[in-house]
């Protein structure tokens, strides 16, 4: 790891090498002036060659529990800033779900800032996260679920554009299939069924959110769901 030259406490170890991870890491640095360090299975392009990045430790099995635990406690053992506290930041709901699993073989190590893993699975999937909200009595907008064994035949109380989206973010990150978004927009039944399809015959088997659309950015929300 490069010095990272400042009198700053903690030394920033991001999880994973998206937008999110290039995103934190140039944050810290304009903020603090600190460099960081990135843990993932492989490079992309947004960290490939940015300078807030100094020192990227790959491993293409990250994301198994034995070898996830193993890295970072090598990576705790021979770190060169005994004097600062590693800050460990996933970027993205799988390395959130494996810090929360191995909360207690890396507290001791790290910083970081997740709850227990009984707690995140409760907030992880949208499904589960949308009933606490009802619970709550949190406003959002107007929602149904969609699963594999009744996406054939749904019935739905729900007018068109809709959103859809996976429940299970961490599942529909390992999915790949042609045609595949973050998020879709279905504007009539034809384009529905055709995503339906499209995701149910991927690996990814968990529930969709089926969900009203409000154009416009984020401001928006509140005034329809108010």
């Amino acid at each position: 790891m490069s010095n990272p030259d400042t009198g700053e406490a903690f030394y920033p170890i991001i999880l994973g090498s998206d937008i999110n991870a290039y995103g934190i890491a140039r944050s810290i640095y304009a903020e603090y002036g600190i460099y960081s360090t990135i843990v993932c299975s492989t490079v992309l392009t947004y960290c490939r060659y940015t300078r807030f990045i100094k020192t990227k430790i790959i491993e293409p099995n990250i994301e198994n529990d034995d070898i996830f635990v193993k890295t970072l406690k090598e990576l705790a053992k021979n770190h060169l800033y005994r004097d600062k506290k590693l800050l460990l930041l996933p970027c993205g709901d799988g390395y959130a779900k494996l810090i929360t699993k191995h909360k207690d073989s890396l507290k001791n190590l790290f910083i970081f800032p997740n709850t227990d893993h009984n707690t995140f699975l409760k907030l992880a999937t949208k499904e589960s996260f949308y009933e606490l909200c009802q619970t709550k009595n949190v406003p959002y907008p107007k929602t149904s679920l969609c699963t594999k064994e009744t996406y054939k035949n749904l019935s739905i109380d729900l007018s068109f554009p809709l959103i859809v989206k996976p429940s299970n973010s961490a599942m529909y990150w390992q999915t790949r299939f042609p045609g595949k978004k973050k998020v879709f927009i279905a504007n009539n039944n034809t384009e529905l069924n055709l995503i339906l399809e499209a995701v149910y015959n991927s690996t990814y088997t968990d529930p969709l959110i089926l969900q009203e659309y409000i154009p416009g950015d984020d401001s928006n929300i509140k005034e329809v769901i108010v």
